[in-house]
């Protein structure tokens, strides 16, 4: 679906277990050339194809592969298009061995299904980082963000001449399950988020693309959600400090009504981090970031 004049929008569909369903967004910036924003599960390669197909294009004319994280969902048929297109592969360092290297990241996150969403390890090309300017080609420029939280260090991409930024996971939705690896950093990233001045349109990869209002609509409600699992987490924690992880586990996802969650690995992993940054009895007062971001001031990093 085309969401803007350089900006198309994919929905990728897979089976996380027999039982249960998901899907994610790839998005595809296109000019002469076209850029992928993340790239599916393993086999979304043929669908990338067909969409392109659809508007007069080719996985020929993808000259870059740009990562926002390496969860399977987002990274799985990276390898594929790289070998089928000849285009380069951006992602963050911090994330690097658990793309380069699937098996370390399956020994470190087991979920159901890994080795189904995820076959190859995927060779990064370049490394990016906070501030990085990428010149695609004439008249659109990537600026990349540091949008971590959700996983060690996610990015957000910024595409400077449409006003558009895509957040990969960055932003939680509400009554979903709720994934991060630190709750304080994906608390500042949506305040970051909330606060850039620039963006007209939001892109998350877990719902639709969001109008300006939307999207700050939708980081409030995210914002609210991560914060009521970190009161849940240090209430429990007060009330029970010596109780086994598992039972205090339990009293969070009934506290929040998310009993339903309770047999979920990635929600326990979630509700861990908040548990381990609930032991500081005042948590730190998250500050406003500059307005500045995603604007011409500072001296960013060109690549080219």
């Amino acid at each position: 679906m085309k969401i803007n004049e350089q900006v198309h929008q994919l929905k990728i569909t897979f089976q996380l277990t027999p039982q249960i369903k998901r899907y994610v967004y790839v998005y595809i910036i296109t000019g002469r050339h076209c850029y992928l924003i993340d790239t599916g599960v393993h086999g979304s390669e043929t669908l990338i194809q067909s969409y392109l197909e659809s508007i007069g294009k080719s996985l020929a004319d993808v000259k870059g592969i740009f990562l926002t994280h390496s969860h399977p969902d987002h990274i799985g048929a990276a390898q594929a298009i790289k070998e089928a297109s000849g285009a380069p592969v951006y992602a963050c360092r911090g994330e690097r061995e658990w793309m380069e290297d699937i098996h370390t990241q399956y020994k470190e996150r087991p979920i159901p299904g890994f080795y189904d969403l995820l076959k190859r390890s995927i060779k990064i090309d370049h490394y990016i980082k906070e501030n990085d300017l990428i010149p695609l080609e004439s008249g659109l420029t990537l600026e990349v963000m540091e949008t971590s939280g959700h996983s060690k260090e996610s990015l957000s991409f910024y595409l400077r001449e449409a006003q558009t930024l895509f957040t990969g996971d960055a932003i939680p939705v509400r009554g979903d399950i709720p994934i991060f690896v630190s709750h304080s950093k994906s608390l500042e990233t949506l305040l970051k988020l909330m606060n850039l001045k620039q963006v007209s349109q939001f892109c998350p990869a877990w719902d639709h693309a969001y109008d300006r209002e939307q999207g700050l609509q939708a980081m409030k409600d995210g914002y609210e959600y991560l914060e009521a699992i970190r009161q849940a987490a240090a209430s429990v924690m007060k009330e029970s400090p010596d109780a086994p992880e598992k039972d205090r586990f339990l009293m969070v996802c009934s506290r929040l009504s998310l009993d339903s969650l309770a047999l979920n690995p990635l929600f326990f992993q979630s509700v861990h981090a908040a548990f381990e940054e609930a032991v500081i009895s005042q948590p730190p007062q998250l500050p406003l970031p500059p307005s500045a971001s995603c604007t011409d001031k500072g001296s960013p990093h060109t690549l080219l």
